[in-house]
C-alpha cells in the first residue's frame, strides 16, 4: 500500500480482518509487527502487509480518515473460496445501499 500524497498521513485498515504481518515503511528486513488492525502510512511512503482471509467475500479497504473515500481513497478485494459456515454464516443476502461509493 502506498500514500502518494503530498502532506497527509494514511491510516491503512481493511474491513473485516486484521493484518497478520506489517512491513512499515517497506521495510522488509526488520522483524515486522505482528496482529495490527490500522497501519500508518506516512506522505510519500508505503506499508507491506499480510494477511490471511479465511472466507470469500468483498473486503474493503479504506484509509480511516473516511472522508477520503469521496476523493476515491478506497478499494476492494474480492476473495474467492469454499463457503465457511463454522466461521461466518447469513440468512440474508448483501444488500447495498443506494448510492454507496464504497461498493460502486
Amino acid at each position: 500500500f502506498g500514500n502518494a500524497a503530498p502532506n497527509l498521513i494514511s491510516s491503512f485498515h481493511v474491513i473485516g480482518t486484521i493484518f497478520d504481518k506489517v512491513y512499515r515503511e517497506g521495510d522488509v528486513i526488520s522483524p515486522p509487527a505482528k496482529c495490527v488492525q490500522t497501519t500508518l502510512v506516512p506522505s510519500g511512503g508505503a506499508a507491506i502487509v499480510e494477511m490471511e482471509m479465511p472466507i470469500p467475500g468483498s473486503f474493503t479497504l479504506v484509509d480511516h480518515s473516511i472522508n477520503r473515500i469521496d476523493k476515491g481513497a478506497v478499494g476492494m478485494i474480492k476473495v474467492k473460496g469454499q463457503p465457511r459456515p463454522d466461521l461466518y454464516d447469513s440468512k440474508e443476502p448483501p444488500v447495498y445501499c443506494p448510492g454507496c461509493k464504497v461498493h460502486q
